[in-house]
């Protein structure tokens, strides 16, 4: 692109790019707000999940 140096072009490429957030987070965030809304069951089930995915019981 004209007016563009190679380094602006690499930092809009990285910028643009989507992260991918870490599955734990995402399982704990929605297991606050199981137990926020009072949705018991399915925060057994998060909290399952996250048991899983960390080894942990």
């Amino acid at each position: 692109l004209p007016g563009k140096s190679s380094k602006d072009l690499k930092t809009a490429t990285k910028s643009q790019v989507p992260v991918k957030e870490d599955p734990v987070a995402i399982l704990k965030r929605k297991l606050d707000e199981a137990v926020r809304d009072e949705r018991y069951e399915d925060a057994a089930k998060i909290r399952d999940e996250l048991q899983r995915l960390t080894g942990k019981k």
